[in-house]
């Protein structure tokens, strides 16, 4: 019989050995520096979260941050190239990536509660990315969701009651 090889080993080397090259890489192109490269290095983690994952309910344990970090690796890639004195403009992705996050959870999950929280925190990125948006405007869509919530939760139960 064979030997076993464990996915996360085979994975984190395989992400090294591509790190490791896109830095050689960078040293023969003019204007690009390899330390440019280093958010590549928060994929390490995302390769061992998803290694270990054998179906849906231990993906649902995960998906948030790997979508989270994920979300930064392209955010911090994007910046090292455009320039950090943009993230003066550009912070709200930090909120933007939990909706993200959010949202796949939802997707995995299709518990309507992460769909809420995706819907909330995008109206708070928003309220960041969109100049002149008044905190009124905001203040009034959160609460009126926040109500609808409350209400929906309470005139229509779930059928789906936790065993004591």
């Amino acid at each position: 019989m064979g030997k076993k090889f464990s996915l996360v080993t085979i994975s984190a080397g395989a992400l090294l050995v591509l790190i490791g090259s896109a830095f050689l890489v960078s040293s023969f192109l003019p204007g690009v520096s390899g330390f440019s490269l280093w958010p590549l290095f928060l994929l390490l983690p995302v390769v061992n979260m998803l290694a270990g994952v054998q179906n849906r309910q231990e993906l649902a344990k995960v998906i948030f941050w790997v979508i989270y970090l994920s979300y930064l690796v392209v955010f911090f890639l994007i910046l090292n190239f455009l320039g950090w004195d943009k993230i003066e403009y550009l912070w709200p992705h930090f909120i933007l990536a939990a909706a993200a996050s959010f949202l796949a959870e939802f997707l995995v999950t299709w518990e309507k509660q992460k769909l809420w929280e995706m819907f909330i925190v995008a109206l708070i990125s928003a309220y960041f990315f969109v100049p002149g948006l008044p905190l009124q405007v905001l203040g009034g869509i959160l609460l009126i969701l926040w109500g609808i919530t409350i209400l929906f939760h309470t005139l229509f139960p779930s059928s789906k009651r936790k065993k004591e």
